[in-house]
């Protein structure tokens, strides 16, 4: 229920509630096991003819708001919000004098856009798609580690490997960064006291920088950061995908825009991952 809610943007309350009433208009749908909510066969059934419907209606505005020849119009692309002001803001004055047709709105948002329901047309994600219909291309990879601010290590001393024993942690509000290399932080941080959460990379740098205590940030916001210091050599590096729908990748300006993107991200690499 928490990820569908981060997912859609909205809160868990408001997902029980839709998620009651389709259950009493449509008995059936779906069914409750060991505190986990799975479609029934007649539910995957429904989903997928939904997500058809979906698709068609997605192509058929697409068609409609500009003939598929020009690239002439808008497109939507989203990004982690941390990521928009570093690399794809300063870029954009040169995309725009190459390509004065194109608009670019820019989502930037620690959020999943859906891609599948057209609430952005390209994505920058360090996650492969799983829904059908969507080209992924791997442009990049990113590398997160552990930091905190040199006034909290003074107060409450080193962070020794494979723990946080004795140590606060900023955490993530849905999700804790895990996956080789930092397998070992979900297990500690059960153990330890989570004092912050946030919902974006920038919040907890800025939380870190106050001395609350120990975060995972992206190594592209932390290491030039003269206030934080990176408590050990561990890190988490994953791939970075530029996403599109299958329908409409290939319209002039979405490719521009998707090649620009995937420019930028290759360029960025030593950055991302140094």
């Amino acid at each position: 229920m928490s990820v569908a809610a981060s997912g859609l943007g909205v809160d868990k309350a408001t997902v029980s509630r839709r998620l009651a009433a389709l259950e009493r208009a449509r008995p059936g749908m779906f069914e409750r096991r060991a505190g986990r909510i799975a479609p029934t066969p007649a539910g995957a059934r429904a989903l997928e003819a939904l997500a058809d419907v979906d698709r068609a209606e997605l192509r058929l505005r697409s068609e409609l708001e500009v003939g598929p020849r020009t690239s002439q119009g808008t497109v939507r692309l989203t990004a982690p919000a941390f990521l928009a002001p570093v690399l794809l803001l300063p870029a954009l004055p040169s995309f725009l004098r190459r390509h004065p047709e194109v608009d670019v709105s820019l989502l930037a948002t620690s959020r999943i856009v859906d891609l599948v329901r057209g609430d952005a047309d390209v994505a920058i994600r360090n996650v492969p798609p799983s829904a059908p219909g969507m080209a992924a291309r791997r442009v990049s990879r990113i590398a997160l580690s552990l930091y905190a601010s040199r006034s909290y290590l003074a107060r409450r001393g080193p962070v020794l490997p494979g723990t946080l024993d004795g140590h606060d942690l900023l955490d993530y509000d849905h999700m804790t960064v895990g996956g080789p290399g930092l397998e070992w932080l979900p297990a500690a941080v059960k153990r330890t006291r989570v004092v912050f959460r946030g919902d974006d990379p920038a919040l907890l740098l800025e939380a870190a920088r106050a001395g609350l205590g120990v975060a995972a940030l992206p190594r592209l916001i932390a290491d030039d950061d003269r206030e934080l210091v990176r408590v050990l050599p561990d890190e988490n590096v994953s791939p970075v995908y530029v996403i599109v729908r299958e329908e409409i990748r290939r319209s002039a300006r979405v490719r521009a825009v998707v090649l620009w993107a995937s420019e930028i991200m290759t360029a960025a690499t030593s950055r991302l991952a140094p």
